[in-house]
Parts: C-alpha cells; structure tokens; sequence
C-alpha cells in the first residue's frame, strides 16, 4: 500500500512538469510568430503574414480584407513598432490566448489584453494565428 501511495506521489509530481516543458517551447514558438508577423507587416509582406494564419482565419476574412486592414494597420504602425510584455494563456494544448503591448517609436501605442482574445491554435507541430471572432 505504501508503494502506491508514494508511486502517486511521484507521478503527480512529474506529470506537470513534463506538461509544462511543451508549454515554454510553445510559449517561445507563439511570441516568434508574433514577431514574425509584425516583422512582415513592417516590410509589407503581407501574403507571407497572411501564410501564418489558420484556415478557419482565411474562411472568415477572404485576402482582399485582409490585405486593406493590413495597409491600413502598417501606415498606422510605421517601421519603429515592436511588441512586448508578450504573456500567453493556454485554453488548451492547442488553443492559446495572447495578451502584449505594442510599441511605436519607442513609446506605448496599444494593448492587446486576453479579454480581446487574440487567438492561436496549433496545427501539427506550428502555431498559426487563429480566427478570433473580431473583424479581421
């Protein structure tokens, strides 16, 4: 009995820690691709950043949309933007919610809090920015 007890014990004690450690490289894996896609934007590469969205993202927002609202966020943006204070709340394994403050000329332009629901999903082994019920 005490044998089971402690082999309990020592897999409740393993088995989030072997959970978590997919977490931190999939923490890294979500806020690269948030860089990468400002990085594109920044550069007006527009259909590679339109690549790293989900299909059910380019179901809900066709290119052409996505390509005005694009422009538009770029010209808002400018090339001095950045984000950071990226923090990354995981719904589940494959589904996260991403809060981080966006930076232009090196001063606080806006939020991108968890209630707003930034969304990514993972599919395969990449995370894909995900269709979060706001107009794309």
């Amino acid at each position: 009995m005490r044998r089971i007890v402690l082999l309990a014990c020592v897999v409740a004690l393993v088995v989030p820690a072997v959970g978590w450690a997919a977490g931190g490289r999939d923490v890294r894996a979500i806020r690269g691709l948030l860089q990468q896609q400002l990085a594109l934007l920044k550069k007006g590469k527009f259909k590679q950043s339109y690549a790293l969205t989900t299909p059910a993202f380019r179901r809900h927002c066709p290119y052409p949309r996505f390509l005005r609202q694009a422009r538009e966020a770029r010209s808002r943006l400018g090339s001095s933007a950045r984000v950071d204070r990226v923090r990354v709340d995981f719904k589940t394994r494959r589904q996260a919610v991403v809060e981080y403050r966006v930076l232009k000329n090196g001063r606080p332009f806006m939020w991108v809090r968890f209630s707003k629901g930034d969304r990514y999903a993972k599919l395969g082994t990449r995370w894909y920015d995900d269709y979060d019920g706001v107009k794309c």
